[in-house]
């Protein structure tokens, strides 16, 4: 069986920049990958919170299989938020969704 890897945010940021700390980390870690050939997913949540700072095309696109986040992982994604998560605070009854929960919920 071979291995899968669903790459978050931070791991996509320390891919391309190499001013980062685990830049050379996750450059090994890539490279391993591709080299094993273990599929890298990457939500859209996460590509959608890398494209606020820096433009996604950047990244290497057409090594990750994109997986959606559409209504059915919205309303998932938001009745598992509720049970695990608590408010921010007694006068606010919103939770904030994760986007690693949502991506988890996949």
């Amino acid at each position: 069986m071979t291995a899968a890897f669903l790459l978050d945010t931070s791991f996509l940021i320390s891919l391309v920049d190499d001013s980062r700390p685990r830049h050379a980390v996750a450059r090994q870690y890539f490279e391993h990958a591709l080299q094993q050939g273990a599929p890298l997913h990457v939500s859209t949540l996460a590509l959608a919170e890398f494209a606020i700072k820096q433009t996604v095309t950047d990244l290497p696109l057409r090594a990750f299989r994109i997986e959606p986040f559409n209504i059915r992982h919205a309303i998932k994604s938001g009745e598992l938020c509720a049970l695990l998560m608590p408010t921010r605070d007694a006068e606010d009854n919103r939770a904030i969704v994760r986007t690693d929960l949502g991506v988890v919920n996949h």
